[in-house]
């Protein structure tokens, strides 16, 4: 049968409908149906003017009607106007499309769950108030934000005085990602969360990643978060991993091999796995033939993506004001994103179009 659409989360993106008898998983609860066994996600970087694209008839029909699930990123529903948040969700709600918001769970200034929560409500009740009363949170990079070690910088001070640097151990992490759950779900009695981390960065499972941090194993608070979230019963329902194409050309061992790995662990508990697929934010043409790649490599690896995800957050190289790609749409257009999703989207259908690993991976 095909699956019945019934949630939706944080950030700009569509799901693909699968055929499926999916048994259901304990996770699904609450009236909520088991996924398909595929989803695919069109998860673009839209800016305030792009609500053009989704004036009807939109010019991207065909991806209207593969997809699922469309998402939008918590800081485009904070800066739009209800004006320009209005044509958006209202397409994704005509189109029978899940909402998805991408938050950040924990950051620095806001290193407990619940000042965190308190942050990012009100940006969710935006979706609340457009219509959209079911949704999924994606809780990004949060790790690698507030834990110890971490990838990107804390600023020098916080408004209120509040600590730039968390400094998170994997117990305490654990526990303040948990109450952040805890928290928005309590405003929000339906929604379910999802959890995105750096696996370019960050090693796992004894295989390194990049820099200095590369040498920390991720896979202990992976581990004792998950213990967390089932031991609270959390509903959360997948872990993606972050990891630009452009950014793993140059790893010590073969990433696939790694991400794999990762893969096996988020089965073994019963949730759902993807891969944020994008190369980095380099150019539209290398974009359209990086991300098929992408999902081309890991899936003739041996992997397999539940849910394949086609996702930017990039902007153009020496203007940040534009997006990358350029264009959303028409999918006419080989270089746009939604024609970038549908060439994705083709493979998922048809695994015969997938083509031999573009990229060579150095020994």
């Amino acid at each position: 049968m095909t699956s019945v659409r019934r949630w939706a989360g944080i950030g700009l993106a569509l799901w693909a409908v699968c055929e499926s008898t999916a048994v259901a998983s304990p996770l699904w609860a609450n009236g909520f149906e088991a996924p398909p066994p595929q989803r695919l996600w069109l998860f673009p970087n839209l800016r305030p003017g792009d609500e053009q694209y989704f004036v009807a008839p939109v010019s991207w029909p065909n991806a209207q009607a593969r997809a699922d699930v469309f998402g939008v990123y918590v800081g485009a529903l904070t800066a739009a106007t209800p004006q320009q948040l209005e044509p958006v969700l209202s397409t994704v709600s005509a189109a029978g499309l899940d909402l998805v918001i991408e938050a950040g769970g924990l950051r620095p200034c806001f290193c407990t769950g619940a000042a965190m929560a308190a942050a990012e409500i009100p940006a969710l009740e935006r979706a609340e108030q457009a219509g959209i009363a079911q949704f999924l949170v994606v809780m990004d990079n949060v790790w690698s934000f507030v834990g110890t070690p971490p990838v990107f910088t804390p600023p020098a001070q916080c408004p209120g005085g509040a600590a730039p640097n968390c400094g998170h151990s994997v117990e305490s992490f654990a526990t303040e990602l948990g109450n952040y759950m805890e928290a928005v779900r309590t405003r929000f009695p339906e929604v379910r969360f999802g959890w995105i981390e750096s696996l370019n960065i960050y090693g796992y499972d004894g295989l390194p990643g990049l820099g200095s941090q590369g040498q920390f194993d991720l896979k202990p608070v992976i581990e004792r978060t998950l213990d967390e979230v089932w031991q609270r019963q959390l509903p959360l329902d997948f872990f993606h991993i972050d990891a630009p194409i452009g950014g793993i050309l140059n790893y010590p061992t073969d990433p696939m091999a790694k991400f794999r790995r990762v893969e096996s662990l988020i089965r073994g508990r019963d949730l759902r796995f993807g891969i944020l697929l994008t190369n980095g934010g380099i150019s539209d043409a290398q974009f359209a033939t990086q991300v098929p790649g992408y999902h081309d490599c890991y899936s003739g690896s041996g992997g397999r993506l539940d849910n394949v995800v086609v996702q930017s957050w990039w902007s153009q190289p020496g203007n940040p004001d534009l997006p990358l790609p350029t264009l959303y749409a028409p999918e006419a257009n080989p270089m746009s994103f939604t024609a970038v999703f549908n060439q994705v989207a083709a493979r998922v259908d048809d695994p015969s179009l997938i083509q031999g690993c573009p990229f060579v991976f150095q020994p």
